[in-house]
């Protein structure tokens, strides 16, 4: 069994605290260079991000050592959460580094090794985890916001940092069915122009319980759990194999790719192609369908699990004398492959991608990587990777 308890702190730079001493950015202006000031607002007022984490596990062996399982359950509270909040433009900037409230992160962390095959030629073990995370704003000293790039992710209390935050498709209250107009198509939770989808929504109110919002939380682009599983062989002395998976499950990706990619703008927009078929064709939308859907953005949330062939791997020793010769223990010529295959029901190139890069969550990053996370809007999928590499001990 073990146990910890700890505090810590995170003390904001100078930077973030008086607006003079941020540096100004380029600008250039009729063809001559040019400065502007930051957007960042300094505040003088600014104290410390206080966090207090405690943690409990315990590790155990079986059958000689044979099975090895270890299980971490952590609780990590974070007050004066230090997060840049946005700012109307009349003041000249765009945000401000602020103690905006408390968030909370609780989470269960497993794994499981396991030695299947023990023989003197052949030895075959196995890795599995499991790590399941389960964050909170727990309260904001503000009121909810939208992150300052303009996208729909939103930090509300009581909801997952960064949950979608934005239009839908209106239902029934009572049969859950979606509301369409005359012409076939959704109606949309907060287009003011029409107001019959505004009204449909409100009518149903008086049939059960149903949301009059015009706005609500769509998706959590944090997943709801990840796992892996290895395994690795050794055959003899000189052959190492390893194969390693991995996923990630329950999270939703915004896939703002396909949304632009059937806007009308490209000779392939099939979408638009499908609203002049004639009537009575199967595949026909309706007449102004994708101008609709354009706008509803819960019509573009989609789920982004997956599980991929995150690496495959073999390798062999190279001992002979003549080699041992020059080299104390020979040469490990190793061939490996990463991201050889993925399985998932995501309709774009690959679940795994996010506009903003792989530091999304950084609460000391930039606005657009600090909260907005889960968009797929012409990025690059991460590659296949091919590699030969030689090792040596001389």
């Amino acid at each position: 069994m073990r146990s910890a308890l700890g505090w810590a702190g995170s003390q904001p730079g100078i930077l973030n605290a008086y607006s003079q001493f941020i540096t100004f950015t380029q600008l250039p202006f009729a063809g001559r260079p040019g400065f502007v000031n930051d957007v960042t607002f300094g505040n003088p007022n600014l104290r410390n991000e206080r966090a207090r984490e405690w943690e409990l596990g315990a590790d155990a062996g079986f059958l000689g050592g044979r099975v090895a399982a270890e299980a971490t359950y952590y609780d990590r509270l974070v007050s004066d959460l230090l997060f840049f909040r946005p700012l109307p433009t009349s003041t000249g900037f765009s945000r401000q580094f602020y103690p905006i409230g408390t968030m909370s992160n609780k989470g269960l962390e497993l794994l499981l090794k396991t030695t299947n095959v023990d023989a003197p030629n052949f030895q075959w073990t196995s890795t599995m985890t499991y790590a399941h995370n389960k964050n909170l704003v727990e309260s904001l000293t503000i009121q909810d916001f939208q992150s300052a790039g303009g996208y729909p992710n939103r930090i509300r209390a009581g909801e997952a940092a960064g949950v979608f935050y934005g239009s839908y498709a209106a239902r029934d209250c009572v049969t859950g069915a979606l509301l369409t107009d005359s012409l076939g198509r959704y109606r949309r939770s907060n287009q003011t122009a029409d107001m019959g989808a505004t009204l449909a929504i409100r009518e149903a109110l008086s049939h059960g319980t149903c949301n009059d919002s015009l706005n609500a939380v769509i998706g959590d682009p944090n997943p709801k759990w990840t796992g892996s599983f290895l395994n690795e062989f050794t055959l003899g002395k000189k052959i190492h194999l390893r194969a390693l998976l991995d996923g990630v499950f329950g999270n939703k990706i915004m896939n703002l790719s396909t949304r632009a990619q059937n806007a009308g703008i490209a000779s392939n927009s099939k979408s638009y192609e499908r609203e002049l078929l004639p009537y009575g064709d199967p595949r026909k939308l309706p007449p102004g369908w994708n101008a609709r859907t354009q706008g509803i953005f819960q019509y573009w949330i989609e789920d982004g699990t997956f599980v991929k062939l995150r690496e495959l791997s073999a390798s062999y020793t190279v001992d002979w004398p003549g080699v041992r010769r020059y080299f104390r223990d020979g040469v490990d010529l190793t061939l490996s492959g990463r991201n050889l295959a993925v399985w998932t029901n995501y309709s774009g190139y690959d679940p795994e991608i996010n506009l903003f890069g792989t530091n999304a969550g950084g609460l000391q990053s930039v606005q657009t990587t600090a909260a907005d996370r889960g968009f797929d809007f012409g990025g690059y999928p991460i590659p296949r990777v091919w590699q030969l590499s030689a090792r040596v001990t001389f």
